[in-house]
């Protein structure tokens, strides 16, 4: 949240704008998770009789996200001024790309776009003036892996998948518990099989067997590139 500027209303949101070169973009459907009261976790938005046609992850994103909030915790924020959450980035990355696409971050500050963007399979350019921000952003990244469900991408905050693209659906339902009664996924959010809440970033392997298991994996280094203004060999054509 801001600070009022003279005789205004307090400014307690951020602005994305979204532009195109041509008709020919990239825009994919993506989903969040339903919103639920804190308390008894009963889903929030009224369906009007209609719950059994309540999707299972949640409802595809509008204009509008309230569920994703600026870094309050110090120990989650960097030194930099403006940084945003990571998550925020993921879900732009999931609408707006698909996996093997490059990102081009021109003031990439202290990573938030590059690591985004490792997260979910894109390669990716950063730019940033300060040696030590680009310093930061190394060191970062250095400790990401890719964020998979059944070999799709899906974003992740608190041990939870947030994001996904609904494409993707049909692949990564089997790694949920989802309680087959709509009035039961009213009031139960959906959880992964086997969820280790210890462990922040995860693949969920299909095994053979059908069973599901949490583990870190590594992508090709070669996929993932940070650039720098002295790294020009390793930069596509734009």
């Amino acid at each position: 949240m801001g600070s009022p500027l003279g005789k205004t209303l307090l400014p307690n949101h951020y602005g994305i704008l979204y532009y195109v070169k041509s008709d020919e973009f990239k825009f994919n459907d993506i989903r969040m998770l339903h919103k639920r009261c804190r308390n008894c976790h009963y889903v929030l938005q009224d369906y009007g009789g209609e719950k059994d046609q309540m999707h299972p992850f949640g409802p595809l994103v509008s204009d509008v996200w309230t569920d994703i909030h600026r870094i309050r915790h110090k120990i989650r924020r960097d030194e930099h001024p403006c940084q945003l959450p990571v998550h925020l980035l993921e879900r732009l990355l999931l609408m707006s790309s698909d996996p093997g696409d490059t990102v081009l971050d021109p003031f990439v500050g202290t990573g938030t776009t590059a690591i985004a963007a490792k997260r979910l399979g894109r390669k990716f350019i950063g730019i940033d003036i300060d040696p030590k921000y680009v310093e930061i952003t190394e060191r970062k990244l250095a400790l990401e892996e890719p964020t998979k469900i059944n070999d799709c991408y899906v974003s992740i905050f608190l041990d939870s998948v947030i994001t996904v693209a609904d494409k993707d659906w049909e692949k990564i339902k089997g790694a949920f518990v989802v309680p087959s009664d709509p009035l039961e996924l009213e009031k139960t959010e959906i959880q992964l099989q086997g969820k280790n809440k210890k462990r922040m970033k995860y693949t969920a392997v299909e095994k053979i067997q059908g069973e599901l298991f949490l583990s870190c994996q590594g992508e090709d280094k070669e996929a993932v590139v940070l650039a720098r203004n002295s790294a020009k060999e390793s930069m596509p054509q734009l």
